[in-house]
């Protein structure tokens, strides 16, 4: 599909020396599995389904993450807010889970087939952008994946 190969492509692009990674909502891909990562790389990943490739098992809509968990210095959220029936709610965790100047790397859908019992959402660009600046995210690109399928975001944890 062009718009998750968009997805697979920009990640691809993406290279982290050190620090805390933190996936929200990995599924069974992983953002690992694309991101170029240094060995210095701490990497967790949280998803609700037992089934997915996650170090914990954790609905993040729903529940706050470890007490002992390292706050993020890169996040991601790749394909997961269109799952949720409450996307602030996801981005309010999300946010308390990062150092200030984080960034979070986010891919939504927009002209995309429902694809799974629990999807909800289908998000515009503008609206992407006022759901992450509500929860207190700077937009640094807001990219079209391949068909106009979706958005591809790169933003800062303020």
């Amino acid at each position: 599909m062009p718009h998750r190969d968009s997805i697979s492509a920009y990640l691809r692009e993406i290279i982290i020396t050190d620090g805390v990674v933190i996936d929200f909502g990995c599924g069974g891909k992983p953002a690992k599995n694309y991101v170029q990562l240094g060995e210095k790389v701490q990497y967790f990943a949280y998803d609700k389904n037992p089934l997915s490739k996650a170090n914990v098992i954790l609905d993040i809509e729903k529940s706050a993450l470890p007490s002992n968990q390292p706050k993020a210095d890169v996040a991601f959220c790749i394909e997961v807010l269109e799952h949720t029936q409450n996307p602030d709610d996801v981005l309010d965790n999300i946010w308390k889970n990062m150092r200030d100047g984080a960034t979070l790397y986010l891919s939504v859908p927009f002209l995309f087939p429902i694809h799974h019992t629990e999807d909800y959402w289908r998000f515009t660009d503008q609206g992407i952008r006022v759901l992450l600046e509500r929860n207190l995210f700077q937009i640094q690109e807001i990219l079209p994946t391949e068909g106009n399928q979706g958005w591809i975001v790169k933003s800062i944890k303020m």
